[in-house]
């Protein structure tokens, strides 16, 4: 009987993670861009977004890229500069047998 109550005390300590998500519309106003953009922008993010049926979803990790590219451009970078991009568009194209990833 104390071990019931020791993982009722255990699971009342554990937080709860919940991943905050967008739709296009609450992205849209949360980042003040229009929807060509914001398109534009997970395009050229190579971002996937989830889906709720038929609804596309995006992540708020998904959602602070996005936010990190507009800022970027906003202080006069542009998309080939842009680090994040091209350390992400690195690691896409990784192999698994690549050595530099220290995968064998």
């Amino acid at each position: 009987m104390s071990d019931n109550l020791q993982i009722c005390d255990l699971e009342q300590t554990l937080p709860t993670i919940q991943i905050e998500t967008y739709t296009y519309a609450q992205a849209q106003e949360e980042l003040g861009i229009g929807v060509t953009t914001l398109r534009e922008r997970i395009k050229t993010l190579r971002i996937v977004p989830e889906r709720r049926g038929k609804t596309p979803i995006l992540t708020s990790s998904q959602v602070q890229q996005i936010r990190a590219l507009n800022e970027h451009l906003a202080q006069g970078g542009s998309i080939a500069n842009f680090t994040q991009f091209t350390e992400v568009a690195e690691l896409k194209n990784q192999t698994l047998g690549d050595t530099t990833l220290g995968i064998m």
